[in-house]
């Protein structure tokens, strides 16, 4: 994602490589030396010419489902509430189509919006 002022570029790892967290408040916000030289083979090899060596790094929290699916819908056993989680890095980019989706389910009890595959419905478990 390029940067405002176009002088740099945001990339981050996939989910493959991120490291779990069993706990937030022991997020290890420090990036280790080996992650950097994996990040920099990454770059060459998927975006030849960019600069491999980091302008800035952090880590980032991400909440994800053991599927990687998002899960969206009633929440099971109370179905008056709406459930949209686990989207991870990706939310801001789906929340305006998620708010629709929540609205429908919310108003109307269903959507026309197809969402079996993220569905809550029928889940038990993430």
């Amino acid at each position: 994602m390029p940067s405002p002022d176009g002088l740099s570029v945001k990339l981050g790892v996939s989910q493959a490589h991120h490291r779990p967290v069993d706990d937030p408040n022991r997020l290890e916000r420090t990036v280790a030396p080996e992650e950097l030289e994996m990040f920099s083979e990454i770059v060459q090899r998927q975006v030849p010419g960019l600069n491999p060596d980091p302008v800035r790094v952090s880590a980032y929290m991400e909440g994800c489902t053991g599927s990687t699916r998002p899960l969206v819908g009633p929440l099971p056993g109370s179905e008056d509430i709406i459930l949209l989680a686990g989207f991870s890095g990706q939310g801001f980019k789906l929340s305006p189509a998620m708010g629709d989706i929540a609205a429908d389910l919310a108003l109307e009890g269903r959507t026309a919006q197809p969402i079996d595959f993220i569905s809550t419905l029928g889940r038990t478990t993430a």
